[in-house]
């Protein structure tokens, strides 16, 4: 096997890159046109992963200059389940602690 493309899906793509880092010693390149995990980031296990589409940290980072640009203070979340929806409001929530004074935030999961 030369390579292969990664799913959609985050819970396939983590079972495919470790499988690769199990049978083939992490050797074969694996490219994801829609993973968006921040996990999927690290180098250190994941050296030969790589995406098309940015991290979700960077999503929720522009979701905190967009509160910041428009001077909100009251700002109310609401995410699905599972890893994309839940920690991508958790990094929005974070960096917003981080960079923003006197911000309200609201999670709701539904």
């Amino acid at each position: 096997m030369r390579g292969f493309d990664g799913s959609e899906r985050e819970q396939v793509v983590w079972l495919a890159a470790d499988l690769v880092l199990t049978t083939q010693k992490g050797k074969i390149p694996q490219v994801s046109y829609a993973s968006t995990a921040p996990e999927l980031s690290d180098d250190r296990r994941y050296d030969f992963f790589s995406r098309v589409v940015p991290p979700d940290s960077f999503q929720a980072q522009a979701m905190v200059d967009i509160v910041k640009t428009m001077g909100w203070n009251y700002v109310s979340t609401l995410a699905s389940e599972g890893s994309y929806g839940e920690k991508g409001v958790d990094a929005f929530m974070q960096l917003s602690r981080e960079a923003v004074d006197h911000v309200v935030l609201m999670k709701q999961q539904g």
